[in-house]
């Protein structure tokens, strides 16, 4: 054979082959491989066999076309901890991806730690750039289809710097954050990162990631993210926790990011959101959904491994579960609340989760209270299909406790058991006074067992009945129903005006009232107050205790009534029943032998005589003392039953299938009426008669014989910010073919097409490494903004969490800061409570400025002060901004 070329040639071409093979050139390469071999930060410009560093590797790929890959062959054993000097370049290329898993000594563990090179206590001086300045951010992303994969990221905490985290993806969409550890390290000890990851653009996909130890563990600020299958706050495994393992927060979801999906469907991807120091999930945005999650406790859901707090739900339309087989979370064994919802909640959905029990339902593994809403309006929590009702059981003290202004709350379709305190209970958050929940809504529980009351109107225990129902509290105090009679196939009564009355098997409650456990009838009382309730034959048996709950037309919920047994009911009679006729006869047989002998009677016959009419009396008095308690008077004879009158249309429907429901917006006019049956609907067919109100003049009405009827039938075109009212009437058709009223119209139900949003929140617009921080402060609470920087300064706006501020000065103790809100106004709140740049005076220029003198004297303390005003008066702070407010005074 005959070479053309020397040998030595042919090794230059193997080896420059080799290398291009494995470095393509950086331009319209059309996608390759890229091998870091180093931990150093050094960045020559090139990428070589002999040094290629995380840096260069970046640079080299944001050149390419295509889809490169970033993985990993550096000498030596793991774990390799690359040390940053200074920020890394951003991602501005699509399509790469970051294989951590390549390293030759991966298994099953990240071995690539990336790390600030030490953690600086405060910002460098603007005019001297030092040889290291650690970032104060792991990776960047710019771009969209990046894949960072099986990295360890730690240490992103620097205290001055407005952005601290381990990954930011600040634009594009579609990249994906998989299998990393986000504040641990592959020992799995914490080393937390301000934010494991933050989420600053909409569409990204956040799975099966350790996210551990962190201040936020997934900080969402735009919407559309899909988070699943991730350990948040526990180890990989999601069944253990431990000291600094927790983040503060385990998903923080800010005002604005609306839509995001935390968890999935199927069974594999749950993730485990435990041992996290303040909250599992913290929901400031709309339209979230939350499912098959499990939220204090581990994998498995047979242990807690608790948060403070499981939930909390601020925002609006979120839907926490769901009434598939796999949509309901697991939120058990959390500290102190399972569900919190505040006063900005609104709207949300809380169906299908079981609330303090195990993964099976059946073993307790409690919350402190499973439910807790601290104002609000318009909640769900449960609904009357099946699935949809949650298992709210075993918890500490009550199952759902609803406190302050809460009101138009819908609490239907759950079973709420075994709770150590009430069932329900509706009270006031501080004292005895208002504002007081109202329009609670209870409607198909089941209700028993529980420790204390079924369902409770504070204050504690039985709240009798008044006359005229004019005493005032949660849910009006109304009163609860009274029986006149129970059969095993009605029971009559006198309850409110036109209220619902429920029936229900009672489980013998020690109060005698309730509580509610197997639903078997309603109907609507009267005008006068008198009902009819028809009770199911299949389950009420005589001597059954059945109790009964009403609800007003407004929607208040009373407490459970006195439980009354149905039929005829014979019991094995006590020692007493016995002892009379036995004590009279021996009373009539001396009393006759005395008489006998007196008279000169002879022989026995006076004698038997006495006890003959002595046990007769006995027998008799002893059955009427027997008889009395449990036959009621007429049990057996017809009575006449009162006219029920007409049912209000909306009695008969399900109250959360409204479209569209009281006070929604609608972005446009392309949408449809629609309602929904509570139960069957009735063998006739109804002619629904829809009337409309609007800026177009008088009420207009259409007819449909289904349950929905497009608004563009009505043959308008409504202005943005159009305001409309609407509400339904029934009628049918009688036997000669004539309409007849079938119920009485609805209440008028209000939305508003085309609303024009409100001045937002700034937007974030910290673009990259280089841009130096703004002096935009984001509430951590819900704060006061006053005229002066004193706590007994007059009130301008109350900033909800989440909200955004922008600071224009400072007071000379750099306590206070003045601040400028979207809508122009300018005011000042406590810098304890915005979130921003550490020292704004170095870093934004910021003015001090010397607002007016203070007072001389502290307000007195008061048990519902905000934390600014608890503190300055000499009272503890103990609360937080999820759950109740709370200023302990001296």
């Amino acid at each position: 054979m005959k070479f053309h070329q020397p040998a030595y040639s042919i090794l230059v071409i193997c080896l420059l082959s080799l290398i291009f093979c494995l470095y393509p050139a950086p331009a319209n390469a059309g996608g390759g491989i890229i091998v870091v071999n180093t931990v150093d930060d050094a960045d020559d410009g090139f990428c070589s066999p002999a040094h290629c560093s995380l840096r260069e590797a970046i640079n080299w790929a944001n050149t390419m076309a295509g889809t490169p890959t970033i993985t990993f062959d550096i000498p030596g054993p793991g774990p390799h901890e690359i040390a940053l000097c200074h920020f890394l370049p951003a991602f501005t290329s699509s399509g790469t991806t970051v294989d951590g898993s390549s390293e030759p000594d991966f298994v099953d563990t990240p071995v690539i730690v990336l790390k600030p090179a030490f953690l600086p206590t405060s910002p460098p001086p603007l005019t001297h750039v030092p040889e290291c300045i650690p970032p104060s951010v792991g990776l960047w992303i710019d771009t969209s289809e990046i894949t960072v994969q099986d990295l360890s990221v730690v240490g992103f905490r620097h205290a001055w710097a407005s952005i601290a985290a381990g990954i930011v993806v600040n634009s594009g969409s579609g990249n994906l954050i998989l299998r990393n550890y986000l504040g641990i390290d592959p020992s799995g000890a914490p080393d937390g990162n301000r934010d494991g990851v933050l989420l600053g653009a909409a569409g990204q996909t956040i799975q099966s990631n350790a996210v551990s130890g962190n201040e936020n563990g997934i900080h969402v600020l735009a919407g559309d993210q899909a988070i699943y299958d991730n350990r948040i706050g526990t180890n990989y495994q999601g069944d253990a926790s431990g000291p600094g393992m927790g983040n503060y927060r385990g998903i923080y979801i800010e005002a604005g990011a609306d839509g995001n999906t935390i968890g999935s469907p199927h069974p594999a991807d749950a993730n485990v959101i435990s041992g996290n120091t303040a909250i599992g999930i913290d929901v400031g945005s709309d339209a979230n959904v939350i499912l098959n999650n499990r939220i204090g406790t581990n994998l498995v859901g047979d242990a807690a491994l608790p948060n403070m707090y499981g939930v909390g739900l601020g925002g609006i339309n979120n839907v926490l579960g769901g009434p598939g087989t796999s949509d309901g979370n697991l939120i058990s064994g959390n500290d102190l609340y399972g569900v919190v919802m505040g006063s900005s909640s609104s709207g949300n959905e809380v169906i299908g989760n079981k609330i303090g029990t195990d993964l099976s339902g059946s073993a307790p593994l409690g919350n402190d209270i499973g439910v807790f809403a601290l104002g609000g309006s318009d909640n769900i929590i449960g609904k009357n299909p099946p699935g949809h009702g949650n298992l709210i059981a075993h918890n500490v003290n009550h199952g759902v406790m609803i406190l302050s202004d809460a009101t138009a709350y819908y609490i239907g379709g759950n079973t709420i058991t075994q709770n150590g305190g009430d069932g329900v209970i509706l009270g006031t958050f501080c004292c005895a006074g208002p504002p007081f929940p109202e329009r609670i809504t209870l409607n198909r529980n089941s209700i028993h067992d529980n420790g204390e009351l079924g369902v409770d109107l504070s204050p504690d225990g039985v709240t009798a009945n008044d006359p005229g129902d004019a005493d005032a509290g949660p849910n009006t105090l109304l009163n609860f129903p009274v029986f006149n009679q129970v059969t095993t196939t009605s029971a009559t009564g006198t309850a409110c005006a036109d209220c619902r009355v429920e029936a229900f098997l009672a489980d013998g409650d020690p109060s005698g009232h309730g509580e509610g456990m197997t639903f078997v009838g309603e109907a609507f009382a009267d005008a006068s107050g008198n009902f009819v309730v028809p009770l199911d034959v299949n389950l009420v048996s005589n001597c059954d205790l059945i109790t009964a709950r009403a609800t007003d037309p407004l929607g208040n919920s009373s407490e459970f009534g006195a439980n009354e047994q149905a039929g005829l009911c014979f019991v094995t009679p006590p020692l007493s029943v016995v002892l009379i006729p036995v004590g009279l006869g021996l009373f009539g047989l001396l009393l006759g032998a005395i008489i006998g002998r007196t008279r000169g009677v002879p022989g026995a016959r006076p004698a038997v005589v006495g006890v003959v009419g002595g046990s007769v009396l006995g027998i008799g008095l002893s059955a009427l003392a027997f008889l009395l308690p449990f036959i009621h008077v007429g049990s057996l004879l017809p009575e006449e039953q009162p006219d029920p009158g007409l049912p209000i249309c909306d009695r008969l429907l399900d109250p959360t299938g409204f479209v569209p429901a009281d006070g929604e917006v609608l972005p446009d006019d392309q949408f449809s009426f629609a309602w929904e049956w509570l139960g069957d609907p009735p063998q006739e067919p109804i002619l629904w008669q829809l009337e409309l109100q609007g800026p177009e003049g008088a009420s207009q009405g259409l007819s449909t014989e289904i349950v929905s009827l497009p608004f563009s039938d009505f043959g308008l075109s409504p202005e943005p910010g159009s305001h409309y009212l609407w509400r339904l009437s029934g009628e049918i058709l009688d036997p000669a073919g004539e309409r007849q009223a079938f119920c009485d119209p609805t209440p008028w139900r209000a939305f508003l097409i085309g609303e024009t949003p409100p001045p937002g929140s700034p937007p974030w617009t910290f673009e990259g490494p280089e841009t130096p921080p703004s002096c935009l402060y984001t509430a951590i609470r819900n704060p006061i903004c006053r005229e002066s920087d004193y706590v007994e300064a007059e009130q301008v706006a109350l900033l909800e969490h989440g909200e955004i501020a922008l600071l224009v000065g400072v007071n000379p103790e750099l306590t206070h800061g003045q601040f400028e809100l979207a809508s122009a106004q300018q005011c000042w709140i406590s810098l304890g409570v915005m979130e921003g740049p550490e020292d704004p005076v170095e870093t934004c220029d910021v003015p001090i400025v010397d607002p007016e003198p203070k007072p001389d004297e502290p307000p007195a303390c008061s048990p519902d002060m905000d934390q600014e005003a608890c503190e300055a008066s000499g009272g503890e702070w103990t609360g937080g901004r999820v759950g109740a407010p709370s200023c302990t005074c001296p």
